[in-house]
Parts: C-alpha cells; structure tokens; sequence
C-alpha cells in the first residue's frame, strides 16, 4: 500500500468537494445559507443548530485530513461578519445605555458566542472568534467606558468631598 495515494473515500470527497461544493452557485448560496441563519440566531430566532452543525462538519471533512475549506469558505468569511454584526450593534447600544448595561450585554454576547463554538461550530474557531468579539465589543469602546466611569466617579467624589449647599451627607446627631 503507498502512502501518498489516497483512499477511495478520500478521492470521493476531493471530487465532491472539487465539482459540486466548490463549484460557484453551491459555494456562495452555501455560504450565504449558513451566514443567514446565525445572524437570525444572533436576532433571537430560533434556528436548526443540527442542521449548521452537519454543513460545517461537512466543510471540514471535505478538507481531507484539513480544515482548509471550512477556513477559507467559511470560517473567513464568518469572522468578517460577525466583526461587522458587532462593530454595528456596539456602537448602537453603547450610544443609548448606561457602561454597566453595556458590559452586561458584552457578557452575554460572549456567552453566546462561545455556545456556538459548542453547538455547531469547529472547536479552533473558538480563539479567532473570541478575538474578533472581545475587539469589536470591548477593545473598540475602551475609552468611551472609561470616559464614562471617570466622568461618573468624578461627580461622585466632588459630591462626597464637596458636597453642594444645604445637602447633609451625614446625619445629625
């Protein structure tokens, strides 16, 4: 047996992949499919998690002993868009809520991100999306949470240290 040929079972995956799942029409509404349904998850509707689970477990195994087509047919293009999804929502909802709901929402994006590395996505997905989330979320905005903190604490102290008049912080004895 040689090494370097591959198996029957190998060949019919490349000839798969090669002629029907790379080929332009399958490989774009595949991916427009699979993009599709997490944003709709990501929207709150409920989706078939199996279903995403079976197609990239599909792209990886039409990798052939890689996972060179789940990342360049996927994986690329689902870091992209889930960079946009939360470049667009973080800058919305920082700009209409208090720093403490804007860092609960941040805690439970995460959450559900990591839940889709769990449910249907490829495990070395996990690093490269916590990456993209965490920029997108917390990284992008540090200085506006801080601004906010600081501007916050400031009005604090200056109330503690310097209270207005007629305002008692301590009761009378």
């Amino acid at each position: 047996m040689h090494h370097n040929v591959p198996t029957v079972y190998d060949l019919g995956l490349m000839l798969f992949r090669d002629n029907i799942a790379r080929s332009g029409r399958v490989k774009d509404r595949l991916l427009k499919m699979i993009l599709s349904l997490i944003q709709k998850e990501r929207t709150g509707e409920v989706i078939n998690r199996g279903l995403l689970k079976n197609v990239t477990q599909m792209l990886i195994d039409l990798g052939v002993n890689s996972r060179t087509v789940y990342e360049e047919d996927f994986e690329k293009h689902f870091l992209e868009t889930t960079a946009t999804f939360y470049r667009v929502e973080s800058q919305e909802f920082i700009a209409s809520n208090s720093a403490s709901d804007y860092m609960r929402k941040v805690s439970g994006r995460i959450k559900e991100e990591m839940e889709r590395v769990a449910y249907y996505l490829d495990a070395s997905t996990e690093p490269k999306l916590k990456a993209v989330v965490e920029k997108e979320l917390i990284a992008s905005h540090m200085k506006t949470l801080i601004e906010v903190h600081y501007f916050f604490l400031l009005i604090f102290f200056r109330h503690c240290f310097f209270p207005p008049p007629n305002v008692t912080l301590l009761p009378h004895k």
